[in-house]
């Protein structure tokens, strides 16, 4: 995924590493704040009740980047990118639980509620 991003912007595959791992690490900070922004409107007390949530909204996000991803892949500037098919978009899918699960984790153990 990091070089499928970097090279998106570089168009080249020997140059994306580095561009994709600053666009693919910031990204996961500023969707975990987004994450944490939500944990708070929710207002939420329990680690589970953060693991839930957390889940939930990875499950959205998890689906929503896979169609996108698949949609936009045969656009890619790349051609080893541009087939995304269908376990790639699972692969994703499940990633982004995972991710969701995880930034809940860590906000409910150390009972991050922002504003509370």
């Amino acid at each position: 995924m990091i070089r499928a991003v970097g090279s998106a912007v570089t168009r080249s595959y020997e140059t994306s590493l580095f561009p994709g791992t600053l666009i693919h690490f910031s990204s996961g900070i500023i969707f975990g704040l987004i994450y944490l922004y939500i944990f708070q409107m929710l207002q939420l007390n329990y680690l589970s009740s953060f693991l839930i949530a957390g889940g939930i909204i990875g499950l959205a996000h998890g689906f929503a980047f896979s169609f996108i991803m698949v949609i936009l892949a045969e656009h890619h500037p790349v051609d080893r990118f541009q087939n995304a098919g269908f376990q790639v978009a699972i692969a994703h899918f499940v990633a982004h639980i995972v991710y969701g699960v995880l930034v809940g984790l860590v906000a409910g153990f150390f009972s991050v509620n922002v504003g509370g």
